[in-house]
């Protein structure tokens, strides 16, 4: 075997080794390949499905939320409403033709003790030795050393009656 011979024996071994190392190469990068291709479908899922969750949880807020704000405009709504129904009472009973009466039989109601009697200037005419007051209507009794007050101005009434009536009215509106 000459020199030639051998050098060519060893390429051809040397050929078919590239050959077969590029093959495992080969081999291994389709493997690899495979593997980060799998890897990068399973983070995907992953990432969508978290951004599901996510988009859900969101939903869930703003839907919250807009109840909550609707719920809060809906009360301030029934909360004017309710005030305006009582000032328009207030307003009736300033013009009410039974104002006298009304009057009258306060004045009858209070004469416990109390030795001053306010009431708007409006009614003046009516009580005898009233004092005119800023009140819309209705009196005020005070004893003769100012420490005992009986407020039966129409203001005050229809803010007692607003209170312990307010859940039966709302009840009755809504």
């Amino acid at each position: 075997m000459g020199l030639d011979e051998v050098k060519k024996e060893i390429l051809d071994n040397a050929k078919k080794e590239a050959k077969s190392i590029l093959a495992e190469a080969d081999v291994e990068k389709k493997e690899i390949l495979a593997s980060a291709d799998k890897r990068a479908d399973e983070i995907k899922a992953m990432l969508d499905e978290e951004a599901k969750i996510t988009i859900e949880q969101y939903k869930v807020m703003v839907s919250a939320e807009t109840v909550s704000a609707v719920n809060k405009e809906r009360l301030a709504l029934e909360r004017e409403i309710i005030d305006e129904i009582f000032y328009k009472a207030l307003e009736e009973l300033q013009d009410s033709k039974n104002r006298e009466k009304h009057i009258k039989k306060m004045q009858t109601l209070s004469k416990q003790g109390y030795t001053k009697t306010y009431c708007s200037k409006k009614d003046l005419k009516l009580v005898k030795g009233g004092i005119e007051f800023p009140v819309s209507g209705g009196l005020v009794f005070e004893d003769s050393a100012g420490e005992v007050r009986l407020d039966m101005s129409y203001e005050t009434l229809l803010k007692g009656i607003k209170q312990e009536s307010l859940a039966e009215v709302a009840k009755i509106l809504f």
